[in-house]
């Protein structure tokens, strides 16, 4: 079976967070496998940045908000975690994934990420990430698989939805929420 483009980019994006921690030396816990390789350009924060504060996916959203965006009830969410991402999967609303990296990420550092994105290999099936303005202090989105990717502050965000607007609309609600 085939996996939905979303499902698709939230993996490539834990897998390049996993990468990009690995890369900086910087784990969130001793049991974490470094990467075998690493693209050249995923690279993190400056070395002296603090780890980015724990956020909790699915506080991000309230229902009135989920409602707001994706005009019927959000319903509750469902928390993953894997390897450098934790995510609220909202499969009520669905597709509605609300994700968060753990690492810590400049603009130059997610530039950095979302071109090794746009060269990795399933960017046929997700396609380019474009830099999106007016949201957070960096932000990127992948039209064909309804992601938007938000920098604020040391955090990042990764909305997925069924179109590149509902996901702007629910970052635009979760980024207040933000530390």
């Amino acid at each position: 079976m085939t996996r939905p483009a979303p499902y698709i980019a939230v993996a490539l994006l834990a897998a390049a967070c996993a990468v990009t921690a690995a890369c900086s030396g910087t784990t969130n816990s001793p049991a974490q496998p470094a990467a075998t390789t690493a693209p050249a350009q995923a690279t993190p924060a400056a070395p002296t940045a603090q780890p980015a504060a724990h956020v909790d996916p699915c506080a991000l959203l309230t229902p009135a908000e989920g409602q707001a965006a994706l005009h019927k009830p959000l319903g509750a969410g469902r928390k993953v975690s894997a390897g450098d991402l934790d995510e609220c999967a909202y499969d009520s609303a669905g597709p509605l994934i609300v994700a968060v990296l753990r690492s810590p990420f400049t603009a130059e550092s997610l530039k950095r990420l979302i071109a090794s994105q746009n060269a990795g290999p399933y960017v046929k099936t997700t396609g380019l990430a474009v830099p999106l303005a007016g949201l957070g202090d960096a932000a990127y989105s992948i039209d064909k698989a309804g992601i938007v990717e938000v920098l604020k502050g040391q955090t990042v965000i990764s909305v997925t939805s069924g179109s590149t607007a509902t996901s702007k609309q629910v970052a635009q609600a979760v980024l207040p929420h933000l530390p």
